[in-house]
């Protein structure tokens, strides 16, 4: 019973401090990068371009991985298909 209390109090909690930690961590890593970047003469528009060529990369081997495996998938199902024909025949 006394679990119980605990588990619905835990639920009920604020936030804990560890994502506010996280957080804090995620923002000096990008203040990081972007200060690495100040700092080799990089423009905004160099970034930005490389940042959308890399997400453009990234969507079109996602869309091939996904290709084939379907294509991948089929193939077990056409040679059933050719297998029952033969048998049938």
């Amino acid at each position: 019973m006394n679990m119980v209390h605990e588990e619905k109090n835990r639920k009920t909690e604020l936030p804990r401090l560890g994502i506010n930690i996280d957080f804090g961590l995620r923002l000096a890593a990008v203040l990081a990068v972007v200060g690495v970047f100040r700092a080799c003469g990089a423009t905004f528009s160099t970034v930005l371009s490389a940042y959308i060529i890399y997400r453009i990369a990234r969507l079109i081997l996602r869309l091939i991985g996904q290709i084939l495996a379907i294509t991948v998938s089929f193939v077990p199902v056409l040679i059933l298909l050719i297998i029952i024909y033969l048998i049938i025949i």
